[in-house]
C-alpha cells in the first residue's frame, strides 16, 4: 500500500511509517481549533419534517419544522417572526417546548428552545 491521502492530496499515511497528521486540531473550550482558528461546534442535526404551531402573544402561526437538534430546530412559517421573540412551538403529536427566535430570512427562521 503506497499510503492514503487526504481530500487535500498529501500523502498522510505511508507503508510502515508512522501516522503523522497533515493538520493539527486540539480541542478547546470553544469548539475545535485548526491552525489558530477556531471552528465553534453544534449539535447533530437532523432533517425532518414535521407540522406544527408558533403560538405566542397575538401570534398562532402555522409552521414546518426542518433541521432538528437537541439546541433548536429550523422553521419555516407565511407568517413574520422577530429575532428575541420567545413562542411556543407545538409539534403535531410530538409535543410543546419554548423557544427564542434566534434569526429570520426568506421566511424561515432559527430557533434555540428554552427548557
Amino acid at each position: 500500500m503506497d499510503g492514503i491521502r487526504s481530500l487535500l492530496g498529501q500523502r498522510i499515511l505511508s507503508g510502515g511509517r508512522r501516522f503523522r497528521p497533515v493538520i493539527k486540531l486540539f480541542e478547546t473550550t470553544k469548539g475545535v481549533c485548526m491552525n489558530d482558528k477556531t471552528f465553534i461546534t453544534r449539535a447533530e442535526r437532523r432533517s425532518v419534517s414535521l407540522r406544527g404551531f408558533a403560538l405566542g402573544p397575538g401570534r398562532d402561526s402555522d409552521i414546518a419544522v426542518s433541521d432538528l437538534s437537541y439546541g433548536g430546530c429550523q422553521i419555516q412559517s407565511g407568517d413574520e417572526f422577530c429575532e428575541g421573540e420567545v413562542v411556543e412551538l407545538r409539534i403535531i403529536k410530538r409535543g410543546a417546548a419554548a423557544a427564542e427566535i434566534r434569526w429570520t430570512a426568506d421566511g424561515r427562521a432559527g430557533v434555540r428552545f428554552l427548557n
